[in-house]
């Protein structure tokens, strides 16, 4: 049976090339070991003719970055597909090595007193370029003066955070700071610098004015005469260049960070005229990942729809002029790896990828491109599949406006109970193999597991941004399309027995955090609920965003938030999760990190005073999304505890924490209490 380490310790996949010559896959394996509470990254080294693993190579340690996500840097091919390039954090520096191409040879390509921050090879010579900012000796020296001198709090302090230090910068423990929108080291902001190594001695030399042209040229984008753009790739017979372009976006879509829609178009290099492949209107869902056949002019590309949780492989013949599907995982053909992914890179008639669905690890598959067909390479964690028996369905609906909204529904393994199942909504996207919805906090299988049902739903941010010119108004239509979507499915599932409607629970990550607090300040729907921090909608996120920061222009500019101590129209009053405490009913679990606990306590303390059952637990060095494996290990565990306790009245001691049941207890008896004193008063 599934145990909750099972799912901790998945692999996950990301940084898949394909060597120039077509015969090696390298991909980058992250797996998330307990034991050590350590994140362990391997190169994996794969033979493409004989299918099988031909080495592994440590790619260095898991660089945790200033808001403690994990950093992924791609590796690069040499030309010759004798060497693969790559940035590893290794011994508290961050610098370029090099793994030949069949795993038995890896040397340090550059020793610089600074941490490079990026690569470019330049296939036209024995140069390689890279990027490094303040020398780590430097940042120390500024971070020792700050120390002794004090800091001025300005927009670029994150109050939340540590001042001094408490940073995980490259291995370190180090200051950080704002730059505009980045959040980076203490001198972050210095200029970049850029040098070059000779790869035939494997020393630095002196960048020339003609180097420095040649530098240019390559990391500049091929100009295809429009602004905004992506994914710009020259067919391999040099007659054609296929670009993503983006729909237009209204203002406060762009305020609210909405992703663009894109086309693809394609254009035959001096001529005027281009071609739309795949309109917005035309091509489900998002396109994205363009590919040139190695030989002639096809172009492969991706679609996503629902979300990304299902994806197509597609191929456009630039003579023919015609589309057609090559390939359907059930899922994701792409990296899960927030932020970054990887393409499908192609040769020899066949695709690289990485694929993934919903009970489906995340495995290096090659496609055929002739006859449609699939080979698995290599599947880390298949093993795991055969102790997922719970069922893992794809379904859509429909809420009171008309909006489809689309989840995948797990069904514990068991007949279903006259009432229904509990349920349990997660948010808010449901990419490839599932382990608990944005942040991989809340898991379906361990729910399912424990008899109780999840519904992992997918929201649209296309579709939830809206304003009516009043305060506060882009963020709650949103919200409000988020319990119109909740309300729609608790009632589809009603309607079909599977679910018990006066046992559901809700969840939430960041964006679903939010909705989930809305929700449970407008419905009256839901049993009990678990979040990973507070919202941004309680005054206390003001008081810790400085003046003239990032932060305080979003709450202004994208939230449409009045100062508290200036606010006629009563704006925080209505949209404050913490200051409406008292029209809250449900038990919450807050499990949240100690950079962003802060912003949660005021609707803590709230609940707390008006004596609702809520209890907040504060992991140690951890940001947004939550990274150490025994930290993932405990909210997985305890979030399955807290619906089995509130949804089917199941008390199980945890030895772990001891005291966990007895404070759970009392919360009930204080609910109890809460709910006769209300019938009195009523």
């Amino acid at each position: 049976m599934l145990s909750a380490r099972d799912l901790v310790e998945v692999s996950e996949l990301a940084n898949l090339r394909l060597s120039p010559d077509g015969s090696v896959v390298v991909v980058d394996e992250i797996r998330p070991d307990v034991a050590s509470n350590s994140i362990k990254r391997t190169w994996r080294l794969i033979s493409v003719a004989q299918g099988k693993l031909l080495s592994s190579v440590p790619a260095g340690e898991a660089r945790i970055e200033v808001n403690y996500t994990i950093h992924y840097e791609a590796p690069v091919w040499s030309a010759d597909s004798k060497w693969f390039y790559y940035l590893a954090l290794r011994e508290g520096a961050v610098q370029v090595w090099r793994t030949s191409s069949t795993g038995m040879r890896t040397e340090q390509v550059t020793r610089d007193e600074a941490d490079v921050e990026n690569f470019t090879l330049d296939p036209g010579s024995h140069l390689l370029f890279y990027n490094v900012r303040a020398t780590r000796a430097a940042i120390a020296a500024a971070e020792r003066r700050e120390f002794e001198r004090g800091v001025a709090i300005d927009g670029s302090i994150v109050l939340t955070g540590p001042v001094f230090g408490g940073y995980p910068i490259n291995g370190g423990n180090h200051s950080a700071r704002l730059f505009g929108r980045s959040l980076t080291g203490i001198l972050g902001g210095e200029p970049l610098r850029t040098k070059a190594i000779d790869l035939r001695v494997l020393r630095l030399v002196e960048v020339t004015p003609q180097d420095k042209d040649r530098y240019t040229k390559l990391v500049t984008p091929i100009d295809v005469g429009e602004v905004e753009v992506a994914d710009v790739v020259k067919s391999s017979d040099g007659r054609y260049v296929a670009y993503r372009r983006a729909s237009p976006r209204t203002a406060e879509q762009k305020l609210q960070s909405v992703p663009a829609m894109y086309s693809i178009v394609v254009k035959e290099i001096g001529r005027s005229n281009s071609e739309v492949v795949c309109s917005v209107e035309s091509c489900p869902g998002s396109v994205k990942h363009l590919r040139w056949s190695d030989q002639g002019a096809v172009l492969y590309f991706v679609t996503e729809e629902s979300q990304g949780t299902i994806a197509t492989l597609h191929a456009w013949d630039a003579a023919t002029k015609a589309t057609s599907a090559v390939y359907s995982s059930g899922g994701l053909i792409t990296s899960n790896v927030p932020y970054y992914s990887s393409t499908c890179p192609i040769a020899k008639g066949e695709a690289f990828c990485i694929v993934a669905s919903a009970k489906i690890p995340p495995a290096v598959v090659a496609v055929n491109l002739k006859d449609k067909s699939s080979r698995a390479l290599y599947a880390p964690s298949s093993s795991i599949q055969s102790r997922i028996p719970f069922s893992a369905e794809h379904i859509s609906w429909k809420d009171v406006t008309g909006k489809t909204t689309t989840g995948v529904l797990v069904l514990p393994d068991q007949t279903t109970p006259s009432a229904g199942f509990p349920l349990v909504i997660v948010t808010y996207r449901c990419r490839g193999f599932l382990r608990g919805g944005t942040g991989d906090e809340y898991p379906e299988f361990l729910f399912a597991r424990a008899g109780i049902a999840a519904l992992c739903v997918n929201f649209d941010l296309q579709t939830v941004v809206g304003s009516d010119g009043e305060g506060g108004a882009v963020i709650d239509a949103g919200r409000r399309a988020g319990l119109a979507t909740y309300e729609a499915a608790i009632e589809l599932l009603s309607s079909k027995k599977l679910i018990d409607r006066s046992k559901v629970g809700i969840v939430g990550l960041s964006y679903g955090a939010g909705l989930a607090q809305y929700a449970l300040m407008h419905s009256n729907l839901f049993a009990a609920a678990s979040i990973s921090q507070g919202g941004i909608s309680d005054p206390i996120r003001w008081y810790f965003a400085p003046p003239g920061g990032i932060f305080r222009r979003y709450m202004e500019e994208n939230v449409h938030l009045p100062p508290p101590y200036n606010d006629p129209k009563g704006i925080w009053a209505q949209k404050s999760p913490a200051l409406n405490a008292s029209k809250i009913s449900a038990p919450i679990l807050i499990q949240a990190s100690d950079q962003e606990f802060i912003y949660g306590l005021e609707f803590f303390s709230n609940l707390a005073d008006a004596k609702k059952p809520v209890e907040m637990v504060v992991f140690k060095d951890e940001g947004h999304v939550k990274t150490q494996p025994v930290h993932k290990l405990a909210v997985y565990d305890r979030n399955v505890a807290w619906f089995r306790f509130w949804l089917q009245g199941i008390e199980e001691a945890d030895p772990r924490d001891p005291q966990q049941l007895e404070r759970w207890k009392k919360l009930a008896a204080t609910a109890v209490e809460l709910g006769r004193q209300e019938q009195t008063s009523n």
